[in-house]
């Protein structure tokens, strides 16, 4: 939906009701920090960018969008909010005010990576913190107040610190320091076995999403894997392809060293009412170099892929080319238009499979991302996935039907759907 504001500037109302940030033009470190805060819902900061519109500081002057943020603020119990904001209702429209009042009720603290101004400052926490794994120190410079009481106290000490990566339910990061005894027993204990001592130095633990929604949760943990497999240095070993998020998934993108750093994404499903969490570790020593476990589980960015054994099953990739150039196939079936889903984090889509045939169906997705869908007759299959431009190819068990072949967008934000039937 679109709008004229008094000035006769065009406002876009996105359909996800994600308020406008300072990105609409360049701005300098301050702005991009204060609306992060804002968008986590900090109550000062809010209050603040609402000053910035109001007088056209750092960012275009914008009263509506001065109103919204006012509003936050006081319904965050800010007084001088609330007082603020009268006097701006003033010389606005009574449709300008409603629509600020409709954008302020609709309006939900942002997670990690939902807005410009997250992941710009995601990103920089990142790099930030890998540039400290690489030194010697690792990430004893973080430590602030020590635990009372922690597990295995003798072995490792566990460290409360200010680092935070941005997002509404992110927590303080955790450093965990192992002891100078336990340190000397695994070096001699690796020195015994002819390895390396594994990951002795101090590592960070930060809680970057947790949420009650497993669905939800599932779907962050998609979309920073991916974003993680963008930001790591271009030679580090890399995992395969997410297929599907279960109650426990874990990814690890590793430096192509023994000694280097070593970072780790982990979904765990809530159970017993605690919230299902997504938690990113970095160990300056991930101790792997030799052990083999990336020549099994991950793959080197800029690495020729091993050479396909013909007996072996075909990439998805490879199987959908195979069946263009035989050209037997008919064009997939039309589908319904893609719907905003409220639960879906920028970047992602859910994709539904509907199976109205009686027989067993395989679709498999080639874009973004690579996906196999299993679905049974008569019933419906959901995954989530990057948003993006799919091939998307779809067999019955029956041999004699020929399969299903075309190509689709799938929105980002969104639900998009697909029907497979016989006639």
């Amino acid at each position: 939906m679109a709008t004229l504001s008094r000035s006769g500037v065009l406002i876009l109302i996105l359909s996800s009701l994600t308020l406008p940030t300072a990105f609409s033009q360049p701005a300098d470190g301050g702005i991009v920090n204060l609306q992060a805060a804002a968008d986590e819902g900090q109550v000062d900061a809010q209050l603040r960018l609402a000053r910035a519109y109001a007088a056209g500081r750092t960012v275009p002057r914008d009263r509506m969008m001065a109103y919204v943020w006012y509003n936050l603020a006081a319904s965050q119990g800010s007084e001088d909010a609330g007082i603020e904001r009268d006097k701006l209702s003033r010389l606005l429209t009574g449709p300008e005010v409603a629509q600020a009042e409709a954008l302020s009720r609709d309006w939900r603290p942002k997670e990690v990576l939902e807005t410009p101004s997250l992941r710009a400052l995601f990103n920089e926490q990142l790099q930030q913190l890998i540039a400290s794994a690489e030194t010697k120190a690792g990430f004893a410079w973080a430590q602030t107040t020590k635990r009372t009481t922690t597990p295995n106290r003798d072995i490792e000490a566990v460290w409360e610190t200010e680092v935070r990566f941005p997002g509404a339910s992110s927590k303080p990061c955790d450093v965990t320091v192992v002891s100078q005894a336990a340190r000397e027993a695994a070096e001699t204990f690796a020195a015994k076995v002819g390895r390396r001592p594994n990951g002795t130095s101090p590592w960070i633990s930060c809680v970057v999403f947790s949420s009650e929604d497993s669905v939800r949760a599932a779907q962050f943990f998609t979309m920073l894997s991916q974003q993680l497999w963008d930001l790591v240095p271009e030679d580090w070993l890399r995992p395969p392809p997410l297929r599907g998020v279960q109650s426990f998934e874990s990814v690890s993108y590793s430096a192509p060293r023994s000694k280097g750093p070593d970072i780790s994404l982990l979904y765990r499903r809530g159970v017993l009412g605690l919230p299902s969490s997504i938690t990113l570790m970095i160990n300056p020593e991930h101790g792997c170099g030799d052990c083999g476990w990336e020549s099994k589980h991950s793959v080197a960015a800029n690495a020729r892929p091993p050479a396909t054994d013909p007996l072996s099953k075909p990439s998805i990739q490879v199987e959908i080319e195979a069946v263009e150039r035989d050209r037997r196939y008919v064009e997939l079936p039309g589908s319904s238009p893609c719907q905003p889903d409220p639960l879906a984090p920028v970047g992602v889509t859910r994709y539904q499979v509907k199976n109205s045939t009686a027989y067993d169906l395989r679709v498999i997705l080639a874009g973004p991302s690579e996906r196999e869908i299993d679905v049974a007759p008569n019933s419906s299959q959901a995954a989530t996935l990057p948003a993006g431009t799919y091939k998307i190819l779809g067999k019955v068990s029956l041999p004699s039907v020929l399969p299903f072949l075309g190509t689709r967008l799938l929105a980002s934000e969104n639900t998009c759907g697909s029907e497979f039937y016989i006639k």
